[in-house]
């Protein structure tokens, strides 16, 4: 089977390479960023397929991939789905039996996704859709030239992937699902592909961490101490007022009109969401855990409920103290924007619990969230699990411990008998949770 490889993509020059994540890089970070994601998915072996670029701008920014053995050719003029429609119908011309397109935007994706839709295409599949989170979608494949799945899509749009689905299914096409996955897009995307590419040698993961830590400060969500809390806390723990809240009462709760942020000192809280007549956990924070900061701010409500789990120690600061902090000291202004920046990029990811049914889904996302907690990654890479942790995913005990035994009997984490755990396998854990997530979202 002759599977031709096309990644689209555009010469990494400022202003024309990943516009919208301007600001807040500048138009030349943007383009630093494009090349260096660019080179990381040329410089993949793509082990069974035949590599074409097809490409948007002058050709000379692309000569590197040509001495690589990637074939180059040009991107017809028109929207996305006529660029795509044109490919697909040239590589079929030159004797493809079938055509998987990628752009540039996910460099890290999982091996295992692409040898899962060779798989898929080898096994009889017509049409292979890799879901973004963002609505759109990571990878398309086809087995046939397929122009319906081109025209009259709503291009970067959220319904971009089930309107995709739902043409390929309109056409009879036998239709195989991979796991979502996000790509680099918006500035929204940045905080997700920093943290879950930390550790990572590739060259965008580099740019991107030498642009948040250098150029534009960290877009890492806040893990520290109170102590160390990005808002500032000398600023904010004057004349604030300090609340002692029972475990079980509630902080605010969710449509209220928003009149305050509050800062957890000590104890744990739950952040659920009212779904008609039913509660979704959010998440579960801590000491140095900033709450209703994106509601103030935006004069909303509060979308969530906050429920404390423990006894809590918080401060209380009111919309009046802090729209004065942010006139006196533009410098916690500009904190607090990069601060909800990634907490609106957070609460995108972390939304994804209100379409999980299962308790296995809901505690492969909170042993996620706990082992990305951690502000410094201990020795042994063990972190404790929350004491909390049945409660905060609705289930026993009982079942919790069952469910996390059967996770350490497939690998996919280890636990000491002291109450920590570690992700053993990340790859598999990732997998795992994507499978959990697209089968509670999509079986009926």
């Amino acid at each position: 089977m002759s599977i031709h490889l096309i990644v689209m993509a555009k010469a990494p020059v400022p202003g024309f390479a990943k516009t919208r994540l301007v600001p807040p890089l500048t138009p030349l970070q943007a383009a630093e960023l494009a090349e260096a994601m660019l080179c990381d998915m040329l410089a993949r072996p793509w082990s069974g397929f035949e590599r074409h670029l097809c490409v948007s701008g002058e050709s000379h920014h692309f000569e590197a991939a040509v001495r690589d053995g990637w074939k180059l050719s040009k991107q017809v003029d028109g929207d996305l789905g006529a660029r795509l429609e044109a490919a697909s119908s040239a590589a079929f011309a030159a004797g493809a039996t079938a055509v998987a397109f990628l752009g540039t935007d996910a460099p890290d994706l999982p091996d295992a996704f692409m040898e899962d839709l060779k798989g898929a295409l080898l096994g009889g599949a017509e049409v292979v859709i890799g879901p973004a989170t963002d609505g759109g979608y990571y990878t398309l494949a086809t087995a046939t030239h397929a122009p319906l799945l081109f025209r009259d899509m709503p291009w970067s749009q959220p319904g971009l992937f089930e309107a995709t689905v739902e043409a390929a299914s309109a056409a009879g096409l036998m239709l195989h699902l991979l796991p979502p996955w996000s790509d680099v897009d918006e500035v929204n995307d940045l905080a997700r592909f920093e943290l879950r590419s930390s550790q990572s040698v590739l060259a965008g993961a580099q740019e991107l961490a030498h642009l948040t830590n250098v150029k534009i400060g960290s877009l890492r969500v806040y893990t520290g101490s109170v102590g160390e809390t990005l808002m500032g806390v000398e600023a904010l723990t004057a004349n604030h007022a300090t609340l002692e809240i029972p475990a079980g009462a509630t902080l605010f709760e969710q449509e209220a009109p928003a009149d305050a942020i509050y800062l957890v000192q000590t104890g744990r809280v739950k952040l659920v969401r009212r779904v008609f007549r039913e509660e979704h956990l959010v998440e579960t924070l801590g000491p140095g855990g900033l709450l209703g900061e994106v509601a103030l701010v935006a004069g909303a409500t509060y979308p969530v409920s906050a429920r404390a789990l423990t006894p809590l120690l918080v401060a209380r600061v009111p919309r009046e103290r802090l729209e004065s902090l942010l006139l006196e000291r533009p410098d916690l202004a500009l904190r607090l924007t990069r601060k909800l920046a990634v907490r609106v990029a957070h609460g995108q990811f972390r939304n994804a619990v209100f379409s999980l049914r299962s308790l296995s889904g809901r505690l492969l996302l909170q042993l996620q969230a706990e082992s990305e907690r951690a502000s410094e990654q201990p020795a042994d890479g063990l972190h404790q699990l929350p004491s909390d942790l049945p409660e905060a995913l609705g289930a026993e005990s009982a079942l919790v411990d069952s469910n996390l035994r059967l996770l350490a009997a497939d690998g996919l984490i280890a636990l000491d008998g002291q109450g920590r755990f570690r992700i053993a396998d990340r790859a598999a854990f990732e997998r795992r949770l994507a499978f959990v997530e697209l089968k509670d979202r999509f079986e009926p």
